[in-house]
């Protein structure tokens, strides 16, 4: 998990700054109350923890083939 995190330190870095700049600036041109934005950083959180788990399952599965994938891909 942590060389994971590293190996995309960078892109995952940028990809929330620009997020919460994107966030907080069309909050403030939609004129969206307190609770709304917070709700909408609640969302984005979990989107991003979301993508985060699918990339890490994806990572292991291609490190740690399960034998049924690995017999099929000698075929």
């Amino acid at each position: 998990m942590r060389k994971f995190l590293y190996d995309r330190a960078t892109i995952i870095a940028v990809s929330l700054s620009f997020f919460a700049f994107g966030f907080v600036l069309a909050a403030e041109i939609y004129d969206l109350t307190a609770t709304e934005t917070i709700t909408g950083l609640i969302a984005g959180a979990v989107c991003g923890i979301t993508i985060l788990v699918i990339e890490v399952a994806n990572s292991m599965r291609t490190q740690h083939p399960v034998s049924g994938e690995v017999a099929e891909a000698g075929r």
